[in-house]
């Protein structure tokens, strides 16, 4: 009885192991696809406001 809980327990902990590296890698690709998302986003403000942005520095001069 005492081997079957010891097979168990380390198949247990292989499944945990599967599940934490798992998690780690849609962590890691949230993180991936969120910062795409905000370089894009500034990329998109950037190419609009830029030329608002020289225009209101220049009347401030």
């Amino acid at each position: 009885m005492l081997q079957n809980n010891n097979i168990s327990d380390k198949n247990k902990v292989k499944l945990i192991n599967n599940i934490y590296n798992k998690a780690l890698s849609d962590i890691n690709n949230i993180k991936k696809e969120r910062d795409d998302k905000i370089i894009k986003l500034l990329k998109n403000i950037d190419d609009r406001h830029i030329d608002k942005i020289l225009k209101d520095i220049k009347n401030t001069k």
